[in-house]
């Protein structure tokens, strides 16, 4: 802490480059230390980061799975609807914990398409120099369409020519980053977004379901991560808890009629899901 501290004293100045702005922000995300740069970065109101600049440490911030940064961010002025690009989501399921089981069953899944189509597909190169097949985002649609047994059909598939378009946004960024975090087994991060959603009841039961998949899987692949596994299922629990919770809410608050709506309207950013 004394080291950081440090070097944020030592440039906060207006004379710094933005540059160096930029270094000690990704050095703080690194080491987790929010409410250093809080103090020694966003509070002097000396440098202000351009838009550029904090998606830039937004999408950092979220592959080192850094809630505090995030919401750092966010309370600082990073729209999260401008920043999650096509380009910018196909960059986050590319750099997935390799550790999470989000990240395996997308690599089997891209590795097996690969294998199919016997040709050279886009590649990626791990920190170890290895070459892996390229995520699309298609693919997590059809990873997401499985988890939920077909009821549910992604806009990564109904629009996947849109999407190609790297400059495309999304309608409910809040909702895609919540399935995006429980993909990446990163539970805080997932609440975080959630808290921020559109269709909270509808994602928090898709999330659960992404939980209870996923800690499925891991008892098939044997990897005997006991608290991977305790994860896992808290995080599926406390969902499920969040998404009922606020259907007996509604409950309670509705009119009959307007609680059967509320339950029967069919949710366009779900591929027209209904509770």
């Amino acid at each position: 802490d004394a080291e950081i501290k440090r070097l944020m004293k030592s440039s906060a100045n207006a004379n710094v480059l933005a540059a160096t702005k930029m270094r000690q922000m990704r050095l703080a995300i690194t080491w987790g230390h929010s409410k250093i740069a809080r103090e020694f970065i966003f509070s002097q109101k000396l440098y202000k980061f351009s838009s550029d600049e904090l998606e830039q440490l937004m999408l950092f911030a979220i592959t080192k799975q850094r809630t505090a940064f995030v919401k750092l961010l966010m309370d600082y002025g990073c729209d999260l609807k401008q920043f999650l690009t096509a380009k910018n989501m196909k960059i986050l399921f590319n750099s997935l914990d390799p550790k999470s089981g989000g990240y395996r069953l997308l690599m089997e899944r891209a590795e097996r398409k690969q294998n199919k189509l016997k040709v050279d597909t886009q590649t990626l190169e791990d920190g170890c120099g290895n070459r892996l097949p390229e995520v699309q985002l298609h693919d997590v649609g059809s990873l997401l369409g499985r988890i939920m047994q077909g009821s549910y059909t992604s806009i990564f598939n109904t629009h996947k020519k849109k999407f190609e378009n790297g400059s495309a946004t999304f309608d409910n960024p809040f909702d895609l980053m919540t399935v995006y975090c429980a993909l990446d087994n990163c539970q805080d991060m997932a609440l975080l977004f959630w808290k921020k959603s559109r269709t909270p009841m509808a994602t928090g039961i898709i999330v659960h379901r992404i939980y209870n998949y996923l800690d499925m899987m891991e008892s098939k692949w044997a990897r005997m991560d006991e608290e991977m596994t305790e994860q896992l299922e808290k995080a599926a629990s406390d969902f499920e808890s969040l998404s009922y919770g606020l259907m007996t809410m509604c409950y309670h608050n509705y009119e009959k009629k307007e609680w059967v709506n509320i339950l029967e309207v069919k949710m366009i950013d779900w591929g027209n899901l209904s509770l």
